[in-house]
C-alpha cells in the first residue's frame, strides 16, 4: 500500500497544483479517466470545437443580409464530432505513449519521479527524438510498422541501427 501527503482527485487542472512549494511531499493524482477533466474531454474545448461548426451554418443562413445568397444543404454532425475527438484523443495517446517509452512502461514511477518537473520539456524531447529517429532509419512505411512499439527499438537500436534491414523490416 502506497501512502501519499497529497491526492488531488481528478486530473482537470488539479494536475498543475504541483509547485515547488509541494517539492517535499509525497503527492499523487487520482484520475479513474483521461487527464485534462472534463474540459478538455468532453466540456470547453469540444464545446468550442462545435461552436465554429455552428458559426459556419449559422454564417451562411445570415449571409443574405450582407448580399451573399448561399445554402445550408445539410449539416453532416458524425463528421464534425469525429473531426473534434480525432484531434482530442491523439494528444492523450501521444502524452502516455512518450511517458511509456521513456520509462521503459514504468509509468508510475515516471510521473512519481518528475511530479515536480517546471515543464514536460525533458518528455517532449525523448518524443520528438523517437519520432525523428524512426522517420530518418525507416524512410518506407509498411503497414506491418503500425502499433510497433518504437520506443523500445529506439532504445535498443538508435546508436547502431541506420536502416530497415538491421531490424528485419
Amino acid at each position: 500500500m502506497h501512502t501519499y501527503d497529497l491526492i488531488v482527485l481528478g486530473a482537470g487542472s488539479g494536475n498543475m497544483l504541483f509547485g515547488s512549494e509541494l517539492e517535499p511531499l509525497r503527492a499523487a493524482v487520482i484520475e479513474p479517466d483521461r487527464f485534462g477533466g472534463t474540459c478538455l474531454n468532453r466540456g470547453c474545448i469540444p464545446s468550442k470545437m462545435l461552436v465554429v461548426a455552428a458559426d459556419a451554418a449559422r454564417a451562411v443562413t445570415e449571409g443574405k443580409r450582407l448580399g451573399v445568397h448561399a445554402t445550408l444543404d445539410r449539416v453532416d454532425w458524425r463528421s464534425i464530432r469525429d473531426r473534434i475527438f480525432d484531434r482530442i484523443d491523439p494528444l492523450h495517446d501521444r502524452l502516455q505513449t512518450a511517458i511509456s517509452w521513456l520509462s521503459g512502461s514504468r509509468i508510475e514511477q515516471y510521473m512519481s519521479a518528475h511530479q515536480h518537473d517546471p515543464n514536460a520539456n525533458e518528455l517532449w524531447s525523448h518524443f520528438q527524438a523517437v519520432i525523428s529517429w524512426v522517420q530518418l532509419t525507416f524512410t518506407t512505411y509498411r503497414k506491418e510498422m503500425k502499433g510497433l512499439d518504437w520506443g523500445s527499438l529506439y532504445n535498443q537500436f538508435k546508436d547502431g541501427c541506420t536502416g530497415q534491414h538491421h531490424l528485419g523490416l
